[in-house]
């Protein structure tokens, strides 16, 4: 199912605002997952900060693109 945050001008897909914490999907094209998914997680959280916003942040694999790893 898609994720996407919806505003004046049209959306973005992929990230879901909610008051609970923001959730990121992705389509993963490397290895190991474990360390992509980190730096996901700093990228967002990092501008989150910034930006004064405390919710926490929730990266979601839903997708790996296996044409790419070979």
């Amino acid at each position: 199912m898609e994720i996407a945050t919806h505003f004046a001008g049209g959306k973005v897909v992929g990230v879901r605002l909610a008051s609970d914490g923001i959730e990121i999907q992705v389509a993963v094209d490397r290895l190991p997952l474990v360390p992509v998914i980190g730096e996901i997680h700093e990228a967002a959280y990092r501008v989150l900060s910034q930006c004064g916003d405390s919710r926490p942040v929730r990266v979601v694999v839903a997708d790996i693109d296996v044409d790419s790893l070979v």
